[in-house]
């Protein structure tokens, strides 16, 4: 019963972190919907930021560094950029995002 309660606990928390990531993806899109929407409107250089870093698509798509390369190497993600520096367009990766979400259903 206290291993249940424990792997339960560990659950939960788990689920508030992928929420709380959640949150903060929908807020960033909000603030990239509210500068195209609204162009005269103050911004940061942050809000105005088209790409994603590897870290930040690692992240999003909620995969390792081995899956990460892996699907490098077969194509699904296209790095922009030289010198080592892995960068994707946001709309690659919400297309990408949207091709795995309808994988299994029939």
């Amino acid at each position: 019963m206290k291993n249940d309660i424990h792997q339960l606990r560990i659950t939960v928390q788990d689920m508030h972190r992928l929420l709380e990531k959640l949150v903060a993806l929908q807020e960033a899109d909000h603030r990239l919907c509210r500068v195209v929407l609204q162009p005269g409107a103050d911004t940061s250089a942050d809000e105005l930021e088209d790409y994603l870093d590897k870290q930040q698509v690692k992240d999003y798509l909620g995969i390792g560094e081995a899956t990460y390369y892996r699907w490098v190497r077969e194509g699904k993600l296209n790095p922009r950029g030289g010198k080592g520096q892995h960068r994707y367009y946001k709309r690659d990766i919400r297309e990408l995002m949207e091709a795995r979400k309808y994988r299994y259903r029939g």
